[in-house]
């Protein structure tokens, strides 16, 4: 495996405005520059040639993952990322195992430091699934404190929602089996729920891909994890120490794309047609990206497939936990590339995530894919109108000195609200402070109606979305799934602050 760095510039206020800026330094194209967290740190886009000083053991690898680009159970080829292998073969089953263990990772010589892995590699393994499918997880916690595993986006069971309200958090050598039958085909994705903001900086996250029923003819699918993390002096650094990451979250100084630190570099045929699944898996950080000269269009969301896909031509925003599918037409020879877009003082710097070489001639009769009929979403009258209003304030009882709120409250215990099954809810989410949270729905859909009284067009069946600071955002979500369910702001540090709540459905 091959582990290359690519420095990200260090998010820094801009008064209070929460938003960030990357402040590039032409003189240092060739090292990466490290300062103190609250100053601006050299942004480096280059690359560099190297590959990491520490391989995973071969009975690490063969015992637990497939190669890279593989076909299983039929499904379509992927790329970019280590498949866990299904020890199952029967054909609606999933069985794998999972093991959450530390692993000292070095790279370049400039970062060597205990990570957080789930089968020793970071991003963990992807887990591949077909609608209908039953999954079974055989899981293993063998790091030194407890943990769970939350399937984000997956409309499953509250028992296996991997929420510790529900759910003991597994001890250290302790086991878990998770069980669940997946009802939506769609990008997902899998993290702990305990001390997430630590555990996934230390590298708990992976990819969940639930096919379609029938496969959708690509070329290829790429599966594309996008980080940050946030080092000093060769070490993951210290948690909650800054008043800025209290504060506005974690902004990490190293871009983190599946698990490298560079510029991916692929090669496709002229006329190819591909399947990008996107998801932001960040402490804090939004991800705003590009990607030009090809035609691309935005056919999923956090729900599956959209009823009316539309062009990616200008950026795309994609808050903390929120995934997009996107399709990637090479109709021609050339160098494209997926950009990463960095705001900074002097404007937006580009920073390339993928390369692109198409090189070929364009085939005669290119073969399009062959997409499912997808319903859009409905749009009924709710029968209960709710408000949730997101703060902060200080609180000298905190551990940060700061509690993150929701309608004026740190850390639900009883629900914040309680609803029953079918109910559709209008909610109206109020932010009362600059910095942005991204709100994630356990267990429920929602769609996106207005921003602050003006009705907007975000297609598509969401569980997370960006909350832009003080800002008023109306949702309708859908209480189809009975249970217990969290929901809270994805930066990690405001959830563990306080800024988190459940939701209670009761079933008819």
């Amino acid at each position: 495996m091959r582990w290359l760095f690519m420095s990200l510039l260090f998010a820094t206020l801009i008064g209070c405005s929460g938003e960030q800026t990357l402040t590039p330094d032409a003189s240092n194209e060739e090292k990466t520059v490290l300062q103190e967290p609250t100053k601006e740190i050299v942004e480096d886009a280059g690359i560099t040639d190297s590959t990491t000083q520490e391989t995973i053991p071969e009975e690490e690898t063969t015992e637990k993952v497939k190669d890279e680009t593989i076909v299983e159970k039929a499904f379509p080829n992927i790329s970019g990322g280590q498949v866990l292998q299904d020890e199952n073969p029967a054909a609606n089953i999933v069985e794998v195992n999972l093991r959450a263990h530390t692993r000292t990772l070095t790279f370049e010589g400039k970062v060597s430091d205990t990570f957080y892995t789930y089968n020793g590699i970071v991003p963990g393994p992807i887990i591949r699934a077909r609608v209908g499918d039953k999954v079974i997880v055989h899981f293993k916690n063998d790091l030194p404190e407890t943990t769970t595993v939350h399937w984000h986006g997956l409309r499953i069971s509250d028992q296996m929602d991997g929420s510790p309200r529900i759910q003991k958090p597994i001890a250290p050598g302790g086991t878990f089996k998770y069980e669940f039958t997946v009802k939506e085909a769609g990008t997902f994705w899998y993290h702990p729920h305990v001390r997430s903001n630590e555990q996934l900086e230390k590298g708990l996250y992976g990819m969940l891909i639930v096919q379609e029923k029938e496969n959708i003819n690509f070329d290829m699918e790429r599966s594309i994890v996008l980080d940050d993390i946030y080092v000093l002096n060769g070490k993951i650094a210290s948690f909650m120490t800054a008043h800025m990451e209290v504060m506005h979250g974690r902004n990490g100084n190293y871009l983190f794309a599946n698990g490298s630190f560079s510029t991916q570099n692929i090669e496709v045929k002229t006329g190819a047609v591909e399947r990008w699944r996107i998801v932001n898996v960040a402490n804090a950080r939004t991800m705003q990206i590009q990607m030009k000269g090809v035609k691309a269009r935005v056919i999923g969301t956090d729900g599956g497939l959209i009823s009316e896909p539309y062009p990616f031509t200008s950026t795309l925003t994609i808050p903390v936990g929120q995934r997009y599918d996107i399709e990637v037409m090479f109709e021609k020879e050339g160098a494209y590339s997926l950009d990463f877009l960095a705001p900074t003082q002097n404007g937006v710097q580009t920073i390339p995530l993928v390369k692109v070489s198409v090189k070929g001639e364009q085939p005669s009769n290119p073969t399009l894919p062959n997409y499912p009929k997808v319903d859009a979403p409905s749009n009924p009258k709710p029968h209960r109108t709710v408000d949730i209003l997101f703060d902060g304030v200080q609180d000298p009882t905190s551990p940060a000195g700061v509690a993150w709120r929701l309608n004026k409250k740190s850390h639900w215990k009883e629900p914040i609200f309680t609803f029953n099954e079918g109910d559709v809810v209008q909610m109206t989410l109020r932010n009362a402070n600059a910095q942005p949270h991204p709100f994630h729905l356990h267990g429920q859909f929602f769609i996106v109606l207005s921003r602050d009284g003006k009705s907007v067009s975000e297609p598509g069946l969401k569980d997370s979305v960006l909350l832009n600071g003080n800002e008023i955002l109306v949702i309708k979500a859908f209480m189809d799934n009975p249970g217990q369910w969290m929901a809270h702001c994805h930066i990690l540090e405001h959830a563990e602050l306080g800024m988190m709540a459940e939701i209670l459905v009761k079933p008819r």
